[in-house]
This record gives structure tokens, C-alpha cells and sequence, in this order.
């Protein structure tokens, strides 16, 4: 679910047989349009703010 609230799209699925047989997915995540409060969970207030900064991604204005 986590990778869902960064905006995962799924590639691709396997089967596991080597690890019970559980479910593989592939995903990708584009973290330029990650919201920056959850980018902010992960890097941390500077390291999202340096991650905008270098991808030259403008700050949103606040949510009320």
C-alpha cells in the first residue's frame, strides 16, 4: 500500500517459487510527482527540498 500512496504503477508480476511462492511486482515511481508531505516522510523536509531543487520542481503552495 505504501508503494501506492507514492503513485506505483505496476510493470510486471511473478511467482516466487524460491520464497513460498509469493507474489513479485515491479514497480516504478515517478517522485517528481510524489505529494511532498509523503516525499517529506521519507528524505526528510531538506532532503525532499534539495530533491526539488535539483529536479527544478517548484514548491506547491500549502493545503488549508
Amino acid at each position: 500500500r505504501q508503494y501506492l500512496k507514492l503513485g506505483a504503477r505496476a510493470l510486471a508480476f511473478n511467482v516466487d517459487p524460491d520464497f513460498s511462492d509469493v507474489l513479485d511486482v515491479l514497480v516504478v515511481i515517478d517522485l517528481k510527482k510524489t505529494d511532498p508531505r509523503i516525499l517529506d516522510r521519507y528524505f526528510g523536509k531538506e532532503g525532499r527540498q534539495h530533491f526539488h531543487a535539483f529536479h527544478h520542481i517548484e514548491p506547491k503552495p500549502a493545503a488549508k
